[in-house]
Formats: structure tokens, sequence, C-alpha cells
């Protein structure tokens, strides 16, 4: 209780004890701050941290909740075989993006983040690619469930004259939202001509052949699958690698 008209700075007045009685001070709670008649929240108010590689990563001091963000990689595109009238490879698939909010968590301990790897393309001739790798959040020393954004499916290579498959998009998991990456589909005014389909929340721009006789171009950004490769030149086209995944963490008190 307090006696006469003085107090310590920076309290505020009221109880803490049950029942009614004299006015007692009330220290400031952690994560906020007063000062003359203004009460603030101080710490984290929203710190963001963009993750392109694998790593441990431990909960900011003070930080309690969480948005996090997800990417899948994309995958490569096939080669093509070369072909005296005209050869298309399969372009990579995008990678999935997710959403996930987090709350009470604890400052200090750790999560497990592993980013997708991105899909390589096939080798020139009728070689497939490889898929993109998955983006994973899961437990570390804090005990969440398991986030995934899957990396898209790989294109097939090409026979000389015939057509490769495109590779699926990839799927996620566990999000608040999840999203699936668009589909690949052949442009049908232009036999050469594939519109390579784009991970979720532009995140990255797939590329795409405006020639023919040419081999698969990388997009730009994340989650991104390889474009196709096409030839109708008797020349061996190679694929085109897919862009690796990624991960936003926003942080909040």
């Amino acid at each position: 209780p307090i006696g006469g008209s003085t107090m310590n700075t920076a309290r505020l007045l009221g109880r803490t004890t049950a029942s009614t009685g004299e006015a007692e001070e009330i220290s400031v709670g952690a994560g906020l701050s007063l000062s003359g008649l203004v009460l603030t929240a101080v710490g984290i108010t929203g710190i963001v941290d963009i993750r392109t590689a694998s790593a441990t990563i431990t909960i900011p001091t003070s930080a309690s909740k969480l948005k996090v963000t997800l990417v899948g990689a994309g995958a490569g595109s096939g080669g093509v075989a070369a072909s005296s009238t005209l050869g298309v490879s399969g372009a990579g698939g995008p990678g999935a993006a997710l959403v996930k909010y987090l709350s009470g968590l604890t400052a200090g301990n750790t999560l497990a983040l592993t980013i997708g790897a991105a899909g390589s393309g096939g080798a020139a001739g009728n070689n497939n690619g490889t898929a993109g790798g998955n983006t994973i959040l899961a437990s570390g020393t804090e005990t969440i469930t398991t986030l995934t954004a899957t990396g898209g499916a790989l294109g097939t290579g090409a026979a000389a004259n015939g057509t490769g498959t495109h590779g699926a998009a990839g799927t996620a998991t566990n999000g608040d939202i999840n999203l699936t990456g668009q589909t690949s589909h052949s442009d049908p005014d232009l036999a050469y001509h594939v519109f390579v389909g784009n991970p979720p929340l532009g995140f990255g721009f797939a590329a795409f052949n405006t020639s023919g006789n040419a081999a698969g171009i990388i997009g730009t950004g994340y989650g991104v699958g390889g474009s196709n490769a096409n030839d109708s030149n008797s020349t061996n086209r190679a694929g085109a690698n897919g862009t690796a995944g990624l991960a936003i963490f926003e942080w909040y008190v």
C-alpha cells in the first residue's frame, strides 16, 4: 500500500490484492513502457526474417506469435532429342505455398527449417528434369505441427519429334491457407510455346520460349519451374533448372 502522496516513477495505481483496500503501485509489465501519461507497447512490433537456406530458427526475444509463409521449390524441365519436325519437352512444375499463424510460442526456443532445393533441368536429349524440393517448418525445442509446401513435379524429356509431360504443381499441408501453383499448358496456336505455371502469391515468374529450337529457360524468383526445351533442327537441347524455395517469418509480441 502507498503511504502519504509519494510513489515510484513509471508505475500505475490500482489493486492487485483481492478485496477492497488502499491503492497499490503496479509495475508496468514486460513489453510495455509508461512515459508521462502514455502507456505504449515496446519490443517486437513486427520483425520480418526472410530465409533462403535451411536453418535452425530461434524465436526472438519477447516474440510469442508468428506468421510464416513457405514456398516449395520449382522443378526442372526435360530435355529434348534432336528432331526433324518438332520435339517439345515437359515444363517443370511450380512449388506450392502456405501461410500459417502460430501463437503461444516461447522466446529462445527453436524451429527446424528446410528450404526446398531447385530441381535440375534434364540434360540435352530425351532426359527428364528432377523434382523441386519441399520447404518444411518443423519442431525444434518448440513443438508445432509440421508445415510442408512441396516442390513441383519434374518435366519429362521428349524423344525425337515427340512431346514431354509437364510436371504437376506442388501441394501444401497444415497451413491456415494452402495454395497450389498454376498448371502448365501448351499453346494451341504455337506448338513450341508452353505457358509455364507460376507458384502462388507472386513469389516467382516463369520464363517461356519465344522462338523454336531453344533450350529451356530458368525463371525468376522462388518456386518456379524450368521452361520447356524444343527442337526442329536436329539438335539435342537441354531443359532448365527450377528455382529454390523460400520462407518468410513475421514475428510479433
